[in-house]
Protein backbone atom coordinates (compact mmCIF):
# COMPACT_ATOMS: atom_id res chain seq x y z
CA UNK A 1 0.00 0.00 0.00
CA UNK A 2 3.10 2.38 1.07
CA UNK A 3 4.07 1.63 -2.78
CA UNK A 4 1.40 3.10 -4.43
CA UNK A 5 -1.49 0.52 -4.71
CA UNK A 6 -4.59 1.98 -5.05
CA UNK A 7 -6.53 -1.01 -4.77
CA UNK A 8 -4.70 -1.52 -1.46
CA UNK A 9 -4.96 1.35 0.15
CA UNK A 10 -8.34 1.25 -0.54
CA UNK A 11 -9.13 -1.99 0.92
CA UNK A 12 -7.16 -0.96 4.03
CA UNK A 13 -9.46 1.69 4.64
CA UNK A 14 -12.26 0.06 4.52
CA UNK A 15 -10.62 -2.66 6.91
CA UNK A 16 -9.70 0.09 9.40
CA UNK A 17 -13.55 1.55 8.74
CA UNK A 18 -14.83 -1.79 10.01
CA UNK A 19 -13.44 -2.24 13.19
CA UNK A 20 -14.86 1.06 13.92
CA UNK A 21 -12.93 2.62 16.98
CA UNK A 22 -11.41 5.99 16.77
CA UNK A 23 -7.64 5.13 15.55
CA UNK A 24 -8.68 2.64 13.06
CA UNK A 25 -11.37 5.56 12.05
CA UNK A 26 -8.13 8.25 11.38
CA UNK A 27 -5.96 5.00 10.20
CA UNK A 28 -9.33 4.10 7.85
CA UNK A 29 -9.75 8.37 6.61
CA UNK A 30 -5.66 8.06 5.78
CA UNK A 31 -5.86 5.27 3.73
CA UNK A 32 -9.20 6.44 1.90
CA UNK A 33 -7.30 9.95 1.55
CA UNK A 34 -4.23 8.12 -0.84
CA UNK A 35 -6.50 6.01 -2.23
CA UNK A 36 -9.22 9.22 -3.34
CA UNK A 37 -5.95 11.11 -4.23
CA UNK A 38 -5.57 8.95 -7.30
CA UNK A 39 -9.07 9.25 -7.67
CA UNK A 40 -10.37 6.12 -6.86
CA UNK A 41 -14.13 6.80 -6.67
CA UNK A 42 -15.01 4.38 -3.89
CA UNK A 43 -12.85 6.05 -1.49
CA UNK A 44 -13.80 9.44 -2.66
CA UNK A 45 -17.21 8.36 -1.36
CA UNK A 46 -16.09 6.97 1.90
CA UNK A 47 -14.04 10.06 2.57
CA UNK A 48 -16.82 12.19 1.80
CA UNK A 49 -18.97 10.09 4.43
CA UNK A 50 -16.41 10.21 7.01
CA UNK A 51 -16.33 14.14 6.59
CA UNK A 52 -20.07 14.20 6.98
CA UNK A 53 -20.72 12.26 9.90
CA UNK A 54 -17.50 13.20 11.34
CA UNK A 55 -16.34 9.84 11.98
CA UNK A 56 -11.95 9.52 12.21
CA UNK A 57 -11.56 13.30 11.34
CA UNK A 58 -13.75 16.51 12.17
CA UNK A 59 -17.15 17.12 10.69
CA UNK A 60 -16.58 19.15 8.18
CA UNK A 61 -19.48 19.43 4.86
CA UNK A 62 -17.65 21.28 3.20
CA UNK A 63 -14.83 18.62 2.87
CA UNK A 64 -17.71 16.18 2.13
CA UNK A 65 -19.18 17.67 -0.35
CA UNK A 66 -15.86 18.26 -2.24
CA UNK A 67 -15.23 14.71 -2.15
CA UNK A 68 -19.11 13.80 -2.87
CA UNK A 69 -18.52 15.94 -6.17
CA UNK A 70 -15.46 14.74 -7.18
CA UNK A 71 -16.94 11.40 -6.74
CA UNK A 72 -19.75 12.08 -9.30
CA UNK A 73 -18.03 13.52 -11.89
CA UNK A 74 -16.78 9.81 -12.30
CA UNK A 75 -20.02 7.94 -11.63
CA UNK A 76 -20.48 7.58 -8.21
CA UNK A 77 -23.98 7.26 -7.76
CA UNK A 78 -24.00 6.79 -3.89
CA UNK A 79 -22.23 10.27 -3.90
CA UNK A 80 -24.89 11.92 -5.98
CA UNK A 81 -27.34 10.56 -4.09
CA UNK A 82 -25.35 12.21 -0.79
CA UNK A 83 -24.98 15.70 -2.69
CA UNK A 84 -29.14 15.50 -3.03
CA UNK A 85 -29.62 14.72 0.92
CA UNK A 86 -27.01 17.77 1.58
CA UNK A 87 -29.09 20.09 -0.23
CA UNK A 88 -32.70 18.94 0.80
CA UNK A 89 -31.18 19.09 4.55
CA UNK A 90 -28.59 22.79 3.88
CA UNK A 91 -25.99 20.90 5.47
CA UNK A 92 -22.88 23.27 5.03
CA UNK A 93 -24.48 24.86 2.70
CA UNK A 94 -27.73 26.89 1.36
CA UNK A 95 -30.79 24.66 1.27
CA UNK A 96 -31.48 24.29 -2.59
CA UNK A 97 -34.61 22.27 -3.12
CA UNK A 98 -33.40 22.31 -6.85
CA UNK A 99 -30.35 21.11 -6.25
CA UNK A 100 -30.93 17.81 -4.11
CA UNK A 101 -33.71 17.17 -6.78
CA UNK A 102 -31.21 17.12 -9.73
CA UNK A 103 -28.63 15.01 -7.88
CA UNK A 104 -31.79 12.41 -6.31
CA UNK A 105 -32.76 12.04 -10.04
CA UNK A 106 -29.57 11.34 -11.38
CA UNK A 107 -28.47 9.12 -8.57
CA UNK A 108 -31.89 7.09 -9.16
CA UNK A 109 -31.23 7.14 -13.08
CA UNK A 110 -27.14 5.22 -12.22
CA UNK A 111 -29.37 2.81 -10.14
CA UNK A 112 -28.85 4.12 -6.67
CA UNK A 113 -31.97 2.20 -4.60
CA UNK A 114 -32.48 4.68 -1.98
CA UNK A 115 -32.17 8.20 -4.53
CA UNK A 116 -35.31 6.25 -5.98
CA UNK A 117 -36.41 5.53 -3.23
CA UNK A 118 -36.58 9.11 -1.80
CA UNK A 119 -37.88 10.35 -5.47
CA UNK A 120 -40.89 8.21 -4.55
CA UNK A 121 -41.05 9.46 -1.05
CA UNK A 122 -41.11 13.19 -2.36
CA UNK A 123 -43.76 12.72 -5.39
CA UNK A 124 -45.95 10.94 -3.00
CA UNK A 125 -46.09 13.66 -0.11
CA UNK A 126 -45.59 16.51 -2.45
CA UNK A 127 -43.52 18.83 -0.57
CA UNK A 128 -40.64 19.26 -2.96
CA UNK A 129 -42.24 17.97 -5.79
CA UNK A 130 -45.80 17.98 -7.06
CA UNK A 131 -47.95 15.71 -5.90
CA UNK A 132 -47.97 12.56 -8.44
CA UNK A 133 -48.85 9.17 -7.20
CA UNK A 134 -48.39 7.53 -10.49
CA UNK A 135 -44.63 8.87 -10.32
CA UNK A 136 -44.45 7.72 -6.55
CA UNK A 137 -45.48 4.59 -7.46
CA UNK A 138 -42.97 4.17 -10.28
CA UNK A 139 -40.06 5.15 -8.37
CA UNK A 140 -41.53 2.92 -5.86
CA UNK A 141 -41.20 -0.24 -8.13
CA UNK A 142 -37.81 0.70 -9.48
CA UNK A 143 -36.19 1.16 -6.23
CA UNK A 144 -38.07 -2.47 -5.05
CA UNK A 145 -36.82 -4.22 -7.97
CA UNK A 146 -33.27 -3.84 -6.30
CA UNK A 147 -34.24 -4.88 -2.99
CA UNK A 148 -35.41 -1.51 -1.11
CA UNK A 149 -37.59 -2.78 1.85
CA UNK A 150 -38.95 0.66 2.22
CA UNK A 151 -40.41 1.16 -1.06
CA UNK A 152 -41.95 -2.87 -1.01
CA UNK A 153 -43.65 -1.59 2.13
CA UNK A 154 -45.01 1.67 0.26
CA UNK A 155 -46.10 -0.34 -2.62
CA UNK A 156 -47.65 -2.93 -0.89
CA UNK A 157 -49.37 0.30 1.21
CA UNK A 158 -50.72 1.67 -2.08
CA UNK A 159 -52.20 -2.09 -3.59
CA UNK A 160 -53.41 -2.62 -0.60
CA UNK A 161 -55.52 0.76 0.58
CA UNK A 162 -55.79 2.72 -2.78
CA UNK A 163 -56.79 2.22 -5.90
CA UNK A 164 -56.87 3.86 -9.62
CA UNK A 165 -59.33 6.00 -11.31
CA UNK A 166 -60.41 8.06 -13.82
CA UNK A 167 -57.07 9.17 -15.79
CA UNK A 168 -54.40 7.46 -13.81
CA UNK A 169 -55.97 4.01 -14.92
CA UNK A 170 -53.40 3.33 -17.92
CA UNK A 171 -50.53 4.56 -16.37
CA UNK A 172 -51.18 2.44 -13.33
CA UNK A 173 -51.87 -0.57 -15.27
CA UNK A 174 -48.51 -0.03 -17.03
CA UNK A 175 -46.69 0.62 -13.75
CA UNK A 176 -48.75 -2.89 -12.30
CA UNK A 177 -47.13 -4.51 -15.62
CA UNK A 178 -43.77 -3.31 -14.92
CA UNK A 179 -43.88 -4.51 -11.45
CA UNK A 180 -44.83 -8.62 -12.80
CA UNK A 181 -42.43 -8.23 -15.35
CA UNK A 182 -39.63 -7.20 -13.28
CA UNK A 183 -40.77 -9.72 -10.36
CA UNK A 184 -40.94 -12.53 -12.92
CA UNK A 185 -37.48 -11.41 -14.73
CA UNK A 186 -35.62 -11.40 -11.54
CA UNK A 187 -37.99 -14.41 -10.88
CA UNK A 188 -38.40 -13.11 -7.23
CA UNK A 189 -39.72 -15.38 -4.49
CA UNK A 190 -39.30 -12.94 -1.76
CA UNK A 191 -41.67 -10.95 -2.35
CA UNK A 192 -45.30 -13.05 -2.35
CA UNK A 193 -47.45 -11.12 -0.80
CA UNK A 194 -46.91 -8.02 -2.77
CA UNK A 195 -46.67 -9.78 -6.25
CA UNK A 196 -50.65 -11.36 -5.49
CA UNK A 197 -51.66 -8.08 -5.11
CA UNK A 198 -50.14 -6.55 -8.10
CA UNK A 199 -51.59 -9.34 -10.08
CA UNK A 200 -54.74 -9.38 -8.55
CA UNK A 201 -55.65 -5.80 -9.58
CA UNK A 202 -53.88 -6.44 -13.62
CA UNK A 203 -57.03 -9.31 -13.07
CA UNK A 204 -58.88 -6.90 -11.98
CA UNK A 205 -58.15 -4.02 -14.76
CA UNK A 206 -58.04 -6.79 -17.63
CA UNK A 207 -61.54 -8.22 -16.54
CA UNK A 208 -63.42 -4.81 -16.50
CA UNK A 209 -60.94 -3.15 -19.24
CA UNK A 210 -59.43 -0.72 -16.99
CA UNK A 211 -56.82 0.82 -18.59
CA UNK A 212 -56.60 -2.17 -20.72
CA UNK A 213 -58.57 -3.65 -23.34
CA UNK A 214 -60.86 -6.59 -21.81
CA UNK A 215 -59.31 -9.83 -22.01
CA UNK A 216 -61.33 -12.67 -19.58
CA UNK A 217 -57.83 -14.83 -20.30
CA UNK A 218 -55.55 -12.82 -19.09
CA UNK A 219 -57.62 -11.40 -16.01
CA UNK A 220 -58.32 -15.14 -15.22
CA UNK A 221 -54.37 -15.69 -15.86
CA UNK A 222 -53.51 -12.97 -13.59
CA UNK A 223 -56.56 -14.19 -10.83
CA UNK A 224 -54.25 -17.62 -10.65
CA UNK A 225 -51.01 -15.72 -10.23
CA UNK A 226 -52.57 -13.80 -7.45
CA UNK A 227 -53.52 -17.59 -5.43
CA UNK A 228 -49.79 -18.82 -5.62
Amino acid sequence: ADQGDVELQFSLGITYEENNTGLNLSEAARWYSRAADCSHNLALYHLGRLYEVGRGVNQDYSEAIKYYQIASNIGNADSLYRLGAIYQDGKGVEQNTKNAIDYYTQAAEKGNNMAQYTLGRLYEEGKLLSKNIPEAVKWYSISNSQGNENAQKRLHDYFDELYPSGSFYSRWFQILSRISEISNNRNDNQNNELLGSVHFKLGHMYFYGYGSKLDYKKALECFRKSTK
